[in-house]
């Protein structure tokens, strides 16, 4: 499946900052963004019979799609204008990635007395509490935190890292950054704070993904799509490897 051809707008101004970023990881863009929100995964539960917990396992393993040639984002996909636990949380300074996720989950959410509401689509979803917030899009996607050594989830609202990942995806030069063998690390630098807030990106040398890094990938199982039912993707992807078969495919 091709990738999207859209963001045509923001698509020159970042590329011509690309272009001196080839080859040797330079920044990418930097540009203004709102605080992320943490959202910290509850404990693992017990309640509910083991069938109930066997059938929410299989309905959100039979929503996961990706294959290992599979595009990073939807043909069709845009990124739209305007503006834990184990969730990782962009301090200020540097944080190193590996994007793992084959394709990220693309959704929305919304915070309504604290707490995060998320849905394929907007209109699903009710106002957020907060008069001066509002329903976001976000992309979630498996990655590896080189600085705590731990598999997160990185949940993204951010428009402006959002607009430079998917133009380094549609980038021939550098491509698919979760592919196993040609893929490459990602550098998030946090600038600045509240409305001030600066993200610069920043692409990593490309090679294949380290063996100790790609099994701690696999001990870990996630399912993201676990997210829309407010759910512990960590928690779903433990239980579907214990009881589902072993080629199951997860996020």
């Amino acid at each position: 499946m091709p990738f999207a051809e859209a963001i045509d707008a923001a698509a020159g101004t970042i590329s011509r900052r690309l272009d001196g970023a080839r080859g040797r990881g330079g920044e990418c863009c930097r540009s203004n963004g709102g605080d992320p929100r943490e959202t910290n995964l509850g404990r693992r539960t017990t309640n509910g019979s083991n069938d109930e917990k066997h059938e929410k396992t299989r309905k959100h393993m039979s929503e996961t799609t990706t294959t290992t040639k599979a595009a990073f984002l939807p043909d069709d996909y845009e990124v739209p204008s305007g503006g834990s636990g184990h969730y990782t949380k962009l301090e200020t300074g540097d944080t190193r990635l590996r994007i793992l996720s084959q394709q990220p989950l693309i959704g929305h959410i919304s915070w309504v007395e604290g707490k995060p509401r998320r849905a394929r689509n907007a209109a699903e979803l009710p106002s957020p509490s907060r008069l001066d917030d509002k329903v976001r899009e976000f992309w979630a996607m498996k990655v590896y935190n080189y600085d705590l050594q731990r598999i997160e989830i990185w949940e993204i609202t951010q428009m402006s890292i959002k607009n430079v990942l998917a133009n380094l995806v549609r980038d021939p030069e550098w491509g698919n950054p979760s592919d196993a063998q040609t893929g490459y690390g990602i550098k998030v630098t946090r600038s600045g704070s509240g409305i001030e807030t600066q993200y610069g990106i920043t692409p990593g040398k490309a090679g294949p993904l380290p063996a100790e890094i790609a099994e701690l990938a696999k001990d870990t199982p996630v399912v993201l799509s676990a997210l829309m039912d407010g759910d512990d993707p960590f928690e779903v992807g433990l239980s579907a490897s214990e009881d589902m078969d072993d080629d199951i495919p997860f996020n």
